[in-house]
Parts: C-alpha cells; structure tokens; sequence
C-alpha cells in the first residue's frame, strides 16, 4: 500500500490526469471505506475495483484484522 500512495502522491504533484493516475481515489476516501469496512460484521467481502487494487487491499487488511482478533 505504501507504494501505491507515493506513487499517487507523485502522479497528483507532477499533474497527471486523474483518469491516469495508478490510483484513482484519495486517502481520505480510502480511510472513509477503512471506517465503513471496519463497522460491518464479519462474513465474506466482494470488492470490485477498477484500477490498481488501493480499495482491495483496504478490505483485505481489515478482514484479516477481524479473523485474527477473533
């Protein structure tokens, strides 16, 4: 993930379209889902994403959070 955001980072200051960009959503949109990922009970998460897998990974993360502090 931290590549993902210093790659968007430097894609955001050297002014590369948004339709470009290896990410296409904001950190603050990624910590938004985090929240809302986190408040859902546990069971299976389907994410469909269109881009580089920011989002996935997000879901990925904190389902494995939930298992493990299960």
């Amino acid at each position: 993930m931290r590549f993902l955001e210093q790659r968007d980072a430097q894609d955001r200051d050297d002014g590369t379209p948004r339709m470009q960009r290896l990410r296409q959503i904001p950190p603050e949109t990624g910590k938004f889902i985090a929240m809302l990922a986190a408040s859902t009970p546990e069971g299976t998460v389907v994410e469909i994403g269109t881009s580089a897998g920011y989002s996935t990974l997000i879901h990925a993360t904190l389902t494995s959070c939930k298992q493990t502090s299960s």
